[in-house]
């Protein structure tokens, strides 16, 4: 048998920090965010995992969509010079799909 999940994460990194945007709570959480090399490419090139971050199972697009736009609420934003809506953070979208075959006895994850 088959089963598959897809679960969300949102993060921000802001005057070099990491936020958790979808964090409980009216706050946001701070989250440190780990190089992992040669684990996600086979040419050696470093990926990043960030193990506390909050994930979110969503089922539909439209769970996706609303789990993002939370994030974007959630988001630090300053005025400056050249942007009068700037951000000044980056956002991270993480999308993360499983796939488990239990026949197989295998777990296949992408994001």
């Amino acid at each position: 048998r088959k089963r598959w999940s897809v679960e969300v994460s949102v993060l921000e990194i802001y005057n070099e920090r990491t936020r958790d945007l979808l964090a409980p709570g009216a706050g946001v959480t701070q989250v440190d965010i780990h190089e992992v090399q040669g684990r996600c490419s086979s040419d050696g090139v470093p990926c990043f995992t960030c193990p506390d971050a909050t994930r979110r199972e969503v089922r539909t697009p439209e769970e996706a969509l609303t789990s993002l736009f939370e994030g974007l609420r959630r988001r630090e934003t300053a005025y400056t010079d050249m942007n009068h809506s700037s951000s000044r953070s980056h956002l991270i979208y993480t999308l993360t799909i499983t796939q488990t075959d239990d026949a197989l006895q295998a777990t296949l994850r992408g994001r």
